[in-house]
């Protein structure tokens, strides 16, 4: 075998080798195709949740708070303010509720009075629906 026909070898070779992989590729996404347009009851779906809810479908947000900017941590901050909010409502100082939380006093004291406002407004909204 001359040179000439080991290079015209190779590149029937190498040809080939394209075609399947062009071939493998079309199936790939010909499949994937056809997955999405499945109706939803036959989409092989897997609810696998988040770190906040175990199941998607019973998650009570109405839209996914992790695709949100910053959704997950202004619910996380929310909820701790919540709790300071408690537990001051409990009987504890500020000064215990900063050591519980691992913040400042002044931290605490900044939290409490955003809930404070934010549930104000919250009424206030309420109130002015319910108005005629």
């Amino acid at each position: 075998m001359t040179n000439k026909e080991a290079g015209q070898a190779r590149l029937c070779g190498i040809e080939s080798w394209r075609k399947t992989q062009t071939e493998a590729s079309l199936e790939r996404m010909m499949t994937e195709r056809l997955l999405w347009d499945l109706l939803p009851e036959e989409f092989p779906y897997e609810d696998k949740g988040c770190e906040l809810f175990p199941s998607c479908l019973n998650c009570p947000f109405p839209d996914c708070i992790k695709e949100e900017p910053w959704g997950k941590e202004r619910f996380l901050k929310s909820r701790r303010a919540e709790r300071m909010l408690e537990l001051r409502r409990e009987g504890k100082s500020i000064k215990e509720i900063a050591r519980i939380f691992e913040v400042s006093p002044r931290t605490v004291q900044r939290w409490l009075k955003a809930v404070e406002i934010q549930k104000s407004k919250v009424e206030n909204q309420n109130d002015k629906s319910k108005k005629p």
